[in-house]
């Protein structure tokens, strides 16, 4: 996903077929590493958040399964049209050259499953806690 970003201004230098073989690498390769991911945090969750409410239980996961179906559909469309199997109706782009609804969607799409996956392993991990116990370390005015 992230080359995928870094390599999006260059898409206009692609050929088409060399655009569709990008696409289905990264479809590939996103949906590999959400499976996995995905994988490994429900069979890590009963163990590791035993004793939490429902919600704390499993939030975590669920942010992330959530996030990575959201981060898929953009990606999923474009490999329909690259395969020709959806037509103008999932254009990116108006005729006019504005984003189209569908263009609307897939970026918030991505955007809002890119947060919710960051954010599920954060929690998962316990970030937010375990930045807070660093920061009180490197501040307290016990250290000379």
């Amino acid at each position: 996903m992230l080359i995928g970003a870094a390599l999006g201004g260059a898409a206009e230098f692609f050929t088409p077929k060399a655009r569709a073989i990008g696409h289905a690498l990264f479809w590939g390769l996103n949906f590999g590493l959400f499976v996995v991911t995905s994988i490994y945090l429900g069979m890590q969750t009963p163990k590791a958040r035993a004793g939490m409410a429902m919600a704390a239980k499993w939030g975590p996961f669920l942010c992330v399964v959530i996030g990575a179906m959201l981060v898929m559909v953009d990606l999923s469309r474009h490999v329909l049209l690259d395969l020709g199997l959806a037509g103008g109706e999932l254009a990116m782009y108006t005729d006019k050259g504005g984003l189209s609804l569908v263009g609307r969607i897939g970026i918030t799409c991505t955007w809002v499953g890119v947060a919710l996956v960051a954010s599920g392993v954060a929690w998962f991990a316990d970030m937010p806690n375990k930045v807070a116990k660093q920061w009180e370390a490197l501040t307290s005015s016990d250290q000379v």
